[in-house]
């Protein structure tokens, strides 16, 4: 079928239009014809079906136009087919179709509406020209579009360039090929058969015919140059076209060559695999030179399989350098128990493929080999010894005499975690190098060093009993020292078990110091007249129930520094913080 174009005029210029003498081929708008060609005599003979489509045929103008138009045809002899859509946009479309459909070379129209036929049209302008250059003219316009419609962030240099692009793009279009003679080409020519013709003279013949045959099922993207290449082409291949003889004698010297070169082939040079395939072949090929009932289609097929298997053979791999590889690792007698389990085992496996494709090459190319030897060369290089664990295992050792109640609880997780993660490398370093060693130390020593010890309880029930047994005595004649040694222990003892936030070390150092001053009280001396002379008695004094310790106190010794100490700090922190404990 021809490729129809679509003409959109107005009346007026539809009238202008028809003043001219003789009709050409090329009929349409400039967009419907990027390149014209000057017309022959001949082509200003042809004669052409037109379409013609008003708004309505019920009005006088159409009507006059319609028929001023068919005079004109039809005194050339061409045959005008009238429709009217009645005002109505979508009948409109639907005869254009239909016209179309019965051959019309070109379309004379008025829209009913612009808006509601573009589309048509555009279909229909596009389906003309080849989808390459289609696309591009189509890219093109949609950009000069985009900026006429907004030029705002366009340039002068930018605008001039739309617009060039634009003009070579429509310059450039390519009317699509009439494909009507080569179908009728293609049809007359299916019914051929290859075994009528000979070998060689087929082979191109059908090389033209699928060609032809591929543009006539879709020629979007041929052009009418290229349709006309691909009818001669046809033409040509069918006339070269020879019989083949009715008893014709078999050429079979091609196929006794192949077979020659395929058994002249040295197995042990190439893969088995490869080898296999082609010696597969090559016996199909002698069985098919013992047949009697031979064509000559077969044994050329035949001759063409031997020949690509032969092709196909794969040479063998030189294993000498791979060889002379693994000889030398083998002769460093590396230890696995000094490397990584991990890092090891690669390279065990490495090594064990590059032996065995040494021992056998039979079916491993040299691609193959090389990859098996850098293979080895990697697993090598990437070997990793075993890290030294003798510094973790001193640090675990350390870390294990610690208990769990002396430190908060997410600091010894913490330390819990990382003593567990050296333990394991400490017991099984198989697969932990040095740098795994030396991170697991690290990680250990920092969880130690943030250790934060936690508060050990507070049991004030020794320093409350020692206080009520003492809070009532009385200075029954002791020295004025021991006995304000005494008070002040008392005092301070009194301070810590009224102070709530007193902690165990407080506690503890207030009663040894009651104690301590319990045990260090002394009784004066007494004259004949009964008088007090200083004299030490250290056989009368209160029992401290054996737990603090005699001998005696003298005035500014240790004992009452930290016994002021302890006092002082026990009022300080009564004192500031306001907080007793509550009864």
């Amino acid at each position: 079928m021809k490729k129809k174009r679509v003409l959109a005029l107005t009346a007026l210029l539809l009238v202008c239009v028809f003043g001219i003498s003789a009709c050409k081929k090329n009929v349409g708008t400039p967009e419907d014809n990027p390149q014209v060609k000057e017309e022959t005599d001949e082509e200003e003979q042809e004669k052409y079906t037109f379409g013609f489509s008003g708004i309505t045929m019920e009005n006088p103008y159409f009507i006059t136009l319609e028929s001023s138009i068919r005079e004109t045809l039809e005194k050339d002899g061409h045959t005008l087919i009238t429709e009217d859509p009645k005002q109505d946009p979508d009948v409109q479309v639907e005869q254009i179709e239909d016209m179309i459909d019965q051959g019309i070379d070109a379309i004379f129209l008025t829209p009913v509406d612009w808006e509601a036929i573009t589309p048509a049209l555009e279909e229909l302008k596009e389906a003309d020209y080849t989808t390459s250059t289609w696309s591009a003219y189509e890219t093109a316009l949609n950009t000069a579009n985009a900026i006429v419609k907004d030029n705002s962030d366009s340039d002068q240099t930018q605008v001039d360039a739309a617009k060039k692009a634009l003009e070579d793009a429509h310059k450039a279009l390519e009317k699509r090929g009439d494909t009507d003679a080569l179908k009728a080409l293609v049809e007359k020519y299916k019914d051929l058969k290859e075994a009528d013709y000979t070998h060689d003279t087929w082979v191109v013949f059908k090389e033209a015919f699928d060609a032809a045959k591929a543009i006539v099922a879709d020629n979007s993207d041929s052009t009418q140059a290229q349709v006309d290449a691909a009818k001669e082409a046809l033409e040509n291949a069918y006339n070269a076209l020879k019989e083949a003889p009715e008893n014709p004698k078999l050429d079979t010297s091609r196929l006794e060559k192949a077979i020659a070169d395929a058994k002249a082939v040295v197995k042990e040079s190439y893969t088995t695999d490869s080898y296999n395939a082609m010696k597969a072949v090559l016996d199909e090929a002698e069985d098919l030179l013992k047949e009697e009932a031979q064509d000559q289609d077969t044994i050329d097929a035949k001759t063409e399989a031997l020949n690509a298997a032969i092709e196909a053979l794969v040479k063998r791999g030189d294993v000498k350098e791979l060889s002379e590889l693994v000889k030398a690792y083998e002769e460093e007698k590396l230890n696995e128990g000094v490397y990584t389990t991990s890092t090891w085992s690669v390279y065990q496996t490495a090594f064990d493929a590059a032996k065995a494709i040494i021992k056998d090459n039979s079916n491993s190319d040299q691609e193959k080999v090389d990859a098996a030897k850098t293979a080895l060369e990697v697993a090598k290089e990437a070997l990793e010894e075993r890290g030294n664990t003798d510094s973790l295992k001193e640090l675990v050792t350390v870390c294990e005499e610690l208990k769990e109640e002396d430190f908060t609880a997410d600091t010894w997780k913490v330390f819990e975690n990382a003593l567990d993660a050296a333990k394991a490398i400490v017991a099984d370093n198989s697969d932990s190098n040095q740098t795994q060693v030396d991170a697991a130390k690290e990680a250990l020593q920092k969880a130690k060093d943030d250790l934060k010890e936690a508060e050990k309880p507070v049991n004030r029930s020794k320093l409350e009993e020692a206080y009520n047994k003492y809070k009532d005595l009385k200075n029954d004649g002791y020295t004025e020292n021991s006995w304000k040694t005494f008070k002040n222990a008392l005092d301070a003892a009194k301070a810590v078990l009224e102070y709530e936030d007193a902690t165990a070390e407080q506690v503890d150092a207030a009663l040894a110091q009651l104690e301590k001053a319990v045990s260090g009280l002394k009784k004066a001396p007494i004259d004949g007249s009964g008088n007090n002379q200083g004299a030490q008695n250290n056989n009368q004094k209160p029992s401290t129930g054996g737990s603090g310790s005699n001998g005696s106190v003298k005035t500014g010794d240790s004992s009452d520094v930290m016994l002021w100490g302890i006092f002082a700090a026990a009022a300080l922190m009564a004192g500031v913080v306001v907080k007793k404990k509550k009864a």
